[in-house]
């Protein structure tokens, strides 16, 4: 413990960190399946389908950094270091989801007078609440593509011009 205790200033710099790290690796992760799927040449739906699922805990690895990210912004609601690193990862999470949205627009996949930012809300909130019911109650695994798709087919009812 004192060798990681020398590396930071105190506690709240530590778990700074540690939260930075688990959103960069599951970032890295988001990322992957996003240039995947570009590569692939697959509906921006599907590529979305896939990324949420990265931020579910569908596995050992993403369980454990969904239990670590909750533990942590339960702290975040004292600690206004972590409430910034969570608040700003929501951010570019939100951004980016209304980013797919309107590039749906362009391509046919998304009707044009779907709002990015509202739909994005949606979409997210469907996947955060998975991941906390998910995470209290892994037996709901079996759930997430009676949950997943119907909501993305809510918000992406078209085809895509570009690859169809």
């Amino acid at each position: 413990m004192g060798q990681v205790q020398h590396y930071f200033a105190d506690r709240d710099e530590l778990l700074r960190f540690a939260y930075a790290e688990g959103l960069a690796r599951t970032d890295a992760r988001l990322r992957q399946v996003i240039d995947d799927g570009e590569a692939g040449r697959q509906p921006i739906r599907t590529i979305l389908d896939l990324a949420l699922r990265e931020l579910l805990p569908l596995d050992a690895e993403r369980s454990e950094e969904m239990t670590v990210a909750l533990c942590l912004q339960v702290i975040a609601l004292h600690e206004p270091g972590l409430a910034e690193v969570s608040a700003a990862t929501e951010r570019e999470r939100h951004a980016r989801v209304a980013a797919a949205v309107a590039n749906g627009m362009h391509c046919g996949e998304v009707a044009a007078d779907v709002d990015p930012a509202l739909a994005a809300s949606r979409i997210l909130a469907t996947t955060h609440g998975l991941a906390a019911r998910m995470t209290r109650d892994p037996a709901t695994r079996s759930e997430v593509d009676a949950v997943l798709p119907p909501v993305l087919a809510t918000v992406f009812t078209g085809r895509c011009r570009h690859w169809d």
